[in-house]
Order: C-alpha cells, then structure tokens, then sequence
C-alpha cells in the first residue's frame, strides 16, 4: 500500500488527493480544485490489497476526472510496484 502514496503524489498538481481509512474500508478522493470536480471510491480490503484491482481503481477515477474536464495525464500514474 505504501506505493500508492508514492502514485498519488504524482498527480499533484493539478490533482490533490485524500486516503482515508474506516475499519477495513479505505476511501478515495481525488479533486481538481481549479475545475472543481471530484472523484470518490470506496475500497474493500480484497481491492486494495489485490494490485491489480488497486490499479483500475485508481485509474477508473483518474479517468472520471478526465471526463469531467481535468487534465491529469494517464502518465502521472505509472504502473507501480
């Protein structure tokens, strides 16, 4: 899970982000404060702790924010380890 920090901070700017952990549930915020736009997921542990899923996850947010005007590049988020 550490990488994912790692993940995250690299869509900063124009994307700022917030983990927040809820018993075994983690959620996830990302937001363009220029546009004014977000996107939030909600993840179970076998999602997060599967890197796989971790990473459609992430992406499938990334890309709503995309939709939704934001201009954060799929390149910010490499594959991580």
């Amino acid at each position: 899970m550490p990488d994912i920090y790692a993940a995250l901070n690299r869509l900063q700017p124009p994307i700022s982000y917030q983990l927040d952990q809820e018993g075994e549930l983690f959620t996830l915020m990302l937001s363009d404060t220029k546009l004014g736009v977000q996107a939030i997921r909600s993840m179970s542990p076998q999602e997060y702790q599967n890197p796989d899923q971790l990473r459609i996850i992430v992406l499938y947010a990334i890309n709503e924010m995309r939709v939704k005007g934001s201009v954060v590049l799929f390149a910010a988020l490499p594959f991580w380890d």
